[in-house]
């Protein structure tokens, strides 16, 4: 009889933090696949700028090309529907084209909403993992909070520095991502399914 397969803790970990009842918009799930993006490339260090914009290429399918919108409030496909709506950009453009483009954008309005949607999924994304401290904490100190506890333990898959301006990931989180991306991508996909099965609606 084959023994059950252990579940690693890393694996347990991100579960708990995709969390259907941790996710009420998209930003969780296209934030997770940008880190496995960029540990894909080697990056241990990575700007929050550029995890944005790995948000944006991620979602541009399903918004661009299918159409989907992720929920009434949700700011990431408004994001998507600005930029082509500002700089006539294609549907279909392909990923290495936006990659070049999206770094390139000035307009005020994409810049500011991007960021803050960024700016919120970096610390809420790992939060969940300080919930009972962070309950003695004021809403105007949360995020700082949750800053100092990423850097005082590895728990989490990365630290937040330099008040937000980019993260750090763990070695070990990196190791793990590294030796099982089919496993990380599988509960990116699984989590995707999910949400969109509950929160998408399409206008094609």
């Amino acid at each position: 009889m084959a023994k059950p397969k252990k579940i690693s803790t890393h694996l347990l970990t991100l579960e708990n933090l995709l969390s259907y009842k941790y996710i009420t918009n998209s930003y969780k799930l296209f934030w997770y696949k940008s880190l496995i993006t960029q540990i894909h490339y080697k990056k241990q260090k990575c700007s929050l700028e550029d995890l944005s914009f790995e948000m944006v290429i991620h979602a541009w399918e399903l918004v661009a090309k299918k159409g989907i919108t992720f929920g009434r409030l949700d700011k990431l496909h408004r994001v998507i529907h600005l930029i082509i709506e500002h700089y006539n950009l294609s549907e279909d453009s392909t990923v290495e084209a936006l990659r070049n483009f999206l770094p390139t954008i000035k307009d005020k309005e994409i810049l500011e909403l991007l960021d803050e949607v960024v700016q919120e999924v970096c610390f809420e994304f790992i939060a969940p993992l300080y919930d009972q401290k962070l309950k003695k904490v004021s809403f105007n100190k949360r995020y700082m909070t949750i800053e100092i506890m990423s850097q005082e333990n590895a728990t989490a898959p990365y630290v937040v520095k330099d008040n937000a301006q980019y993260i750090l990931f763990n070695s070990d989180w990196m190791t793990y991502f590294t030796k099982n991306t089919r496993e990380a991508e599988n509960l990116f996909h699984d989590s995707l399914a999910f949400f969109l099965d509950r929160h998408a609606m399409s206008h094609k």
